[in-house]
């Protein structure tokens, strides 16, 4: 494992219900105790997908696939937490620092601060910081997804996010930002496709639902929620990325047919569920194969999509790589090699493929 301190991850443990980590099967963990906290310290989040690139930690290196590299390729970086992938950019969290790789036309590689970090979430072009003080954000606000009172297509540095409440959980879809309190959903930015709900058109942060929260995931142009009661979506579901069996956008929170979820993850237009004994499920998207069932046919309702266990999962905007007992697979879209696969390889693949860190 990497060498994280201690005191960084129960900040974390004490802080969030579940930080980007499909592997705590528990559904929320009401008190610590050393054997939960060893669960949630063994397991923190070491994938991430961007559209272009994957990003994965493993052994103490920091693998990264992708932008025409045609084979993993490590980063001399030392004391590395997390990553998390935009679209085109990156953002790495170490004990040291943040670094940053990929793009930054509208500055989303622009941070300025890097103390009392507690999570990092990566839109298509805006960068947002759950900090002990409140919630950072910048690059893109074209779609006011940082805030529509700063009036700026672009924030070229850190700026609060005014929000007073405890936040527990920080999503960025394409072009909206989706933050998760105990018992509340919020959202602002893009909601051309109703993915913050009625009315069509937002102008700052609403209230999208009420309930008990264990997670929230956003798709390009969609939001899907973790409850206590189950799995909900709005937004776009014209790919079926909610699993609802019709094409059609969904403007209030739709709950999806799938039970005993404990994790879940979006990639561009497609959905991953993740159960407690491990199984993974998916629907939407699957033109690339990013479902990995052996063909490319789009899933209208959450199915099966693997026959072993899932320990960590993530999605790019049109591929998903599994990390199973120390082993990872990745499917899908492959033109900038994001899989990792060699040179001469396909650009689609519609099978679970091994790769070789």
């Amino acid at each position: 494992m990497f060498d994280m301190p201690d005191e960084i991850i129960l900040e974390i443990y004490n802080y969030l219900p579940i930080y980007d980590i499909p592997t705590i099967v528990c559904k929320r963990f009401n008190k610590l105790t050393i054997e939960n906290y060893n669960i949630f310290k063994k397991n923190l989040s070491l994938i991430s997908c961007g559209e272009h690139m994957t990003t994965i930690i493993n052994n103490q290196k920091l693998y990264v696939m992708g932008i025409d590299n045609y084979n993993p390729s490590t980063l001399n970086l030392t004391h590395v937490i997390s990553t998390h992938c935009g679209e085109n950019h990156c953002i790495v969290w170490t004990k040291h620092g943040l670094y940053g790789l990929g793009d930054n036309k509208y500055g989303q590689l622009n941070y300025d601060i890097s103390d009392d970090i507690i999570a990092i979430a990566c839109g298509e072009n805006h960068t947002l910081l759950l900090k002990k003080d409140g919630l950072y954000g910048f690059g893109s606000n074209k779609y006011g997804q940082l805030g529509n009172e700063h009036k700026l297509n672009n924030i070229l540095k850190p700026t609060l996010i005014p929000f007073d409440k405890k936040i527990l959980k920080i999503s960025a879809g394409s072009n909206h930002t989706i933050i998760m309190t105990k018992n509340h959903v919020y959202g602002l930015g893009c909601n051309m496709n109703s993915q913050l709900g009625i009315p069509y058109h937002v102008n700052s942060m609403r209230l999208i639902y009420e309930s008990e929260f264990i997670d929230v995931s956003c798709g390009n142009q969609c939001t899907v929620m973790l409850t206590i009661d189950g799995v909900y979506g709005l937004g776009s579901n014209m790919n079926s990325e909610l699993g609802l069996g019709i094409k059609n956008i969904i403007d209030i929170p739709t709950k999806i047919p799938i039970d005993d979820v404990v994790a879940i993850k979006n990639g561009a237009y497609f959905t991953l569920f993740l159960t407690s004994n491990n199984e993974l499920y998916g629907c939407g998207d699957n033109y690339y194969g990013q479902l990995g069932t052996m063909h490319n046919v789009n899933i209208k309702i959450p199915i099966k999509i693997t026959l072993f266990n899932v320990y960590n999962f993530n999605c790019g905007a049109y591929h998903t790589i599994i990390e199973t007992k120390n082993k990872y697979y990745g499917c899908g879209w492959n033109k900038h090699y994001q899989l990792g696969l060699g040179k001469y390889k396909a650009v689609k693949y519609n099978k679970f493929k091994l790769l070789k860190l």
